[in-house]
């Protein structure tokens, strides 16, 4: 069984084929930027999909669903490498999310969809698009784990 080869530009992923996005016609086809979280040295989208694909890593669920739509995803390698110098100077003095935040507002026009990956991203990115009245897809993906607490706790004495 031969391994999957991941051949993934600058903050885009692509399987040894072209994105979905790329099958249909390029004018046509919706684009998607997906925004994670990301901290210094964490390891890009090829380097995921590489260790993944080599079995020494499980798959990363952002590095699939853009693989699968053909998304370009906003991470520590897009930062440095790709983004505005306002988002990169934004991210540097004020923090990565901000950051992160004011270059999807800033190419946003380019992209049909935009997803974040957090709220530290989505939410101020969603309130720029309010102040600016921006009509742009915005999904907000968010997680909330529940500390269970006992009733003992609040339990008076």
């Amino acid at each position: 069984m031969a391994r999957r080869q991941f051949a993934i530009n600058s903050g885009s992923i692509h399987d040894g084929e072209p994105p979905l996005r790329k099958m249909q016609n390029d004018s046509t086809g919706p684009r998607t930027l997906l925004l994670v979280t990301s901290h210094p040295g964490q390891p890009s989208c090829a380097e995921l999909a590489r260790e993944a694909a080599a079995g020494e890593r499980p798959r990363k669920d952002y590095v699939e669903l853009a693989r699968l739509i053909g998304a370009d995803v906003v991470d520590e390698e897009y930062m440095i490498e790709r983004a505005t110098w306002l988002a990169r100077s934004t991210a540097r003095h004020a923090s990565r999310p901000a950051g992160q935040a004011l270059e999807a507002f800033l190419r946003g026009r380019h992209y049909d969809r935009i997803c974040a990956w957090s709220d530290r991203i989505g939410l101020p990115l969603a309130f720029l698009h309010k102040l600016a009245h921006v009509n742009r897809d915005l999904v907000l993906i968010s997680s909330c784990f529940a500390i269970s607490v006992s009733t003992s706790t609040f339990a008076r004495s």
